[in-house]
Protein backbone atom coordinates (compact mmCIF):
# COMPACT_ATOMS: atom_id res chain seq x y z
CA UNK A 1 0.00 0.00 0.00
CA UNK A 2 1.57 3.43 -1.52
CA UNK A 3 1.01 6.99 -0.33
CA UNK A 4 1.97 9.93 -1.76
CA UNK A 5 3.37 12.29 0.09
CA UNK A 6 3.57 16.11 -1.46
CA UNK A 7 4.71 18.13 1.83
CA UNK A 8 7.89 19.00 0.06
CA UNK A 9 6.33 19.62 -3.47
CA UNK A 10 3.76 22.14 -1.73
CA UNK A 11 6.75 23.87 -0.12
CA UNK A 12 8.39 24.06 -3.39
CA UNK A 13 5.62 25.70 -5.15
CA UNK A 14 5.23 28.21 -1.91
CA UNK A 15 2.35 26.35 -0.64
CA UNK A 16 1.11 25.00 2.55
CA UNK A 17 -1.50 23.04 4.05
CA UNK A 18 -3.64 24.23 7.10
CA UNK A 19 -5.40 21.46 8.09
CA UNK A 20 -6.36 20.72 11.61
CA UNK A 21 -5.91 17.00 12.73
CA UNK A 22 -7.38 15.40 15.82
CA UNK A 23 -6.00 12.38 17.07
CA UNK A 24 -2.46 10.22 16.19
CA UNK A 25 -4.94 7.51 14.10
CA UNK A 26 -6.54 9.90 11.60
CA UNK A 27 -4.52 10.29 9.10
CA UNK A 28 -6.06 12.06 5.97
CA UNK A 29 -4.27 15.00 6.26
CA UNK A 30 -0.73 13.49 6.38
CA UNK A 31 -0.04 13.70 2.23
CA UNK A 32 -0.25 17.47 2.78
CA UNK A 33 1.59 17.52 6.27
CA UNK A 34 4.17 15.04 6.74
CA UNK A 35 7.31 13.30 4.46
CA UNK A 36 6.65 9.93 5.20
CA UNK A 37 3.83 7.31 7.20
CA UNK A 38 3.52 8.11 11.39
CA UNK A 39 3.70 4.82 13.38
CA UNK A 40 0.11 4.91 14.25
CA UNK A 41 -1.00 5.28 10.95
CA UNK A 42 1.30 1.92 9.80
CA UNK A 43 -0.21 -0.08 11.67
CA UNK A 44 -3.39 0.68 11.31
CA UNK A 45 -3.12 -0.22 7.58
CA UNK A 46 -1.14 -3.25 7.92
CA UNK A 47 -3.93 -4.70 10.22
CA UNK A 48 -6.35 -4.03 7.20
CA UNK A 49 -3.80 -5.33 5.27
CA UNK A 50 -3.63 -8.07 7.49
CA UNK A 51 -7.31 -8.96 7.23
CA UNK A 52 -7.96 -8.50 3.96
CA UNK A 53 -5.02 -11.32 3.56
CA UNK A 54 -6.91 -13.78 5.55
CA UNK A 55 -10.00 -12.99 3.98
CA UNK A 56 -8.81 -13.92 0.66
CA UNK A 57 -6.61 -16.51 1.98
CA UNK A 58 -9.71 -18.12 3.63
CA UNK A 59 -12.04 -18.13 0.13
CA UNK A 60 -9.57 -19.54 -1.90
CA UNK A 61 -9.11 -22.57 1.28
CA UNK A 62 -13.52 -23.06 1.44
CA UNK A 63 -13.19 -22.85 -2.98
CA UNK A 64 -10.34 -25.69 -2.61
CA UNK A 65 -11.99 -27.74 0.23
Amino acid sequence: METLYARQLLATLGLRAEIMQVGAYKGAADPFTRDDRPPEVRSTLNALLDDLENALVSGIARGRS
